[in-house]
């Protein structure tokens, strides 16, 4: 975190919602890149589902192995960021 300030990571994410928008959530690439925006933006359960979502979409459309591959990466460091914030039950 920290590679953009603010103000372009709000840029991002309302582009990102709105190519999400758009194109009512049938495109995979652009729920991929709402949730690294959403991730950044400090949304990292809501990224979580959103990735989780876009992987999926990516299966069903036998998207490219590279490009799937970089989605799944992405995935586990959400999973793992996840999983490092969750509060320790005792």
């Amino acid at each position: 975190d920290g590679e953009f300030g603010g103000e372009v990571l709000q840029v991002a994410l309302k582009a990102a919602s709105r190519c999400h928008e758009i194109t009512g959530g049938k495109n995979w690439m652009y729920l991929d890149t709402l949730a690294l925006a959403k991730f950044k933006s400090g949304a990292r359960k809501e990224a979580l589902e959103l990735q989780r979502r876009a992987v999926e979409m990516g299966k069903e459309e036998k998207v490219v192995e590279r490009m799937l591959k970089e989605a799944l990466e992405r995935l586990a460091e959400f999973e793992k960021a996840a999983e490092e914030s969750a509060p320790v039950r005792l």
